[in-house]
């Protein structure tokens, strides 16, 4: 059966040659489909995966037994050990010919047997599932992305055990190894804001960080750990956040103060999500708050001609999107108004005004900063008064600028300012 079927997916033009009704029996079972494996070795592993699938698929033609579980464990199996690995083993990244077997399918294959046989699968599966779970990955693909969330979904429910993978699987066991050689003089041993700060130590800490990427796994052998922290910090909820958070704060830490802009700009996006899900009590009980603001604040000034123009602009659109996010996590409510704008205000002077009027010869930086002006007043309201006049000659500048015609995103925000 499913040899036959591969024969017929190896034929040029398959898809329109053949009816899958024509080639597969009207009723087999899945172990039908597993038991055959074994002659399929010789043949291409993309057609013999994509054979499993379209067996799959027909869900009203197989039948149900009470051994499936164990043959969908053998097809969950085969599926997975098509998937290529890294030096260290982890299953990762895209077919290295073309007679490998494509992510999409393989990943369609474990799909169907989660959700239409109940397969429960273990948590190293899983955490390889996990690494295909951003679409903008070399590795991925959108599709591809949206597959490995699906399945992650329907596997580990919204339940214990989803906690349970998010917690000690992916950040106690998979995370912290990774990043274990990072430390931070701003945390005391508990994770927690350090009064007294060491800064030669955080020098001597930056200085073995930077000797190569062997001290840095998740830019070499673990490239996925990124994605795979992105994906738990995304569905991690208050609670996990509340309870676990000394098993974010080091990697978040690490990736801000990394020197490499792409990494720099991958921690400010994803501590984005990180305070979206942070309880107001927890940012000020441990004092990360002030934390994150110590490490956000620097790539406000990433500006030309110290930093590139496209890697300003890389850093400067999460850098402000972590801070209003902090701004907003920190001081929710009117209780701690004052608080705020205190912080928006410091914001609106050191980082947008100071910034344009640093680099207001870079179209790209201008179109940014302008960005943010309806951001801060918006949240400032009245109190942005005393700063109207320095804000109208930053705007009035901009819309008398006679290239602005070059960049109408610049004259559309500013525009809506006046």
């Amino acid at each position: 059966m499913l040899r036959t079927l591969v024969a017929q997916l190896q034929q040029p033009n398959a898809a329109v040659q053949f009816k899958i009704a024509q080639v597969l029996p009207q009723r087999y079972t899945l172990f039908d489909i597993a038991n055959e494996l074994s002659e399929c070795e010789t043949l291409p592993e993309r057609r013999v995966i994509e054979g499993v699938s379209l067996c799959l698929k027909q869900t009203d033609r197989i039948e149900r037994r009470s051994v499936d579980v164990e043959n969908a464990a053998r097809l969950a199996n085969y599926a997975t050990g098509l998937l290529e690995r890294t030096p260290d083993g982890m299953p990762l990244c895209c077919p290295s010919s073309d007679n490998a077997a494509p992510v999409d399918d393989v990943l369609a294959v474990l799909l169907s047997l989660v959700v239409r046989h109940s397969l429960c699968l273990d948590d190293d599966i899983l955490l390889a599932v996990a690494a295909y779970a951003d679409g903008h990955e070399d590795w991925s693909t959108p599709t591809t992305a949206s597959i490995a969330k699906d399945l992650l979904d329907h596997a580990l429910g919204d339940g214990h055990r989803k906690t349970a993978f998010i917690t000690s699987v992916v950040l106690e066991r998979f995370i912290r190894p990774i990043f274990s050689r990072y430390s931070s003089s701003r945390l005391t041993s508990a994770g927690r804001q350090a009064y007294y700060r060491d800064d030669d130590y955080d020098q001597v800490t930056g200085s073995a960080l930077s000797s190569g990427t062997d001290t840095k796994p998740w830019k070499s052998t673990q490239s996925h750990a990124i994605t795979v922290f992105a994906w738990a910090v995304e569905h991690s909820d208050e609670h996990i956040i509340a309870t676990k958070w000394p098993l974010f704060v080091p990697v978040l830490l690490c990736l801000m103060d990394d020197t490499d802009t792409a990494y720099k700009a991958r921690g400010l996006a994803i501590l984005q999500e990180f305070l979206e899900r942070s309880p107001t009590s927890m940012l000020r009980a441990t004092g990360l708050g002030e934390i994150f603001e110590q490490s956000i604040f620097p790539s406000l000034l990433s500006l030309p001609t110290l930093t590139h123009e496209d890697e300003s602009i890389q850093l400067l659109v999460p850098a402000y999107g972590a801070v209003m996010r902090l701004a907003d996590a920190q001081f929710p409510d009117s209780s701690t108004g004052s608080q705020k704008n205190r912080f928006l205000v410091r914001l609106l002077r050191e980082g947008i005004l100071a910034g344009y009027w640093h680099a207001s010869d870079y179209a790209g930086i201008v179109e940014v900063l302008s960005r943010q002006v309806s951001s801060v007043v918006r949240r400032l309201g009245t109190s942005t008064i005393p700063h109207v006049k320095d804000l109208l000659s930053m705007l009035t500048t901009i819309l008398s600028d006679p290239f602005i015609v070059a960049r109408p995103e610049c004259d559309c925000r500013s525009g809506a300012f006046k």
